[in-house]
């Protein structure tokens, strides 16, 4: 299994203000289990938040 670098990931309100910052996608996954839908694209929000990988 290949072992990917951790990606840290902010949690936003619709107009864009910053809210969390989660270290890790599986660690936003659990206070937001469709996440990984909204970093894809195939989803906008999440529970009324937004998400955006961190650089």
């Amino acid at each position: 299994m290949l072992e990917h670098p951790s990606r840290k990931v902010g949690q936003y309100t619709l107009d864009g203000k910053l809210v969390k910052i989660y270290d890790t996608v599986r660690e936003a996954r659990k206070d937001f289990s469709n996440v990984n839908k909204v970093l894809k694209g195939t989803a906008t929000k999440c529970k009324g938040y937004t998400f955006k990988y961190m650089s």
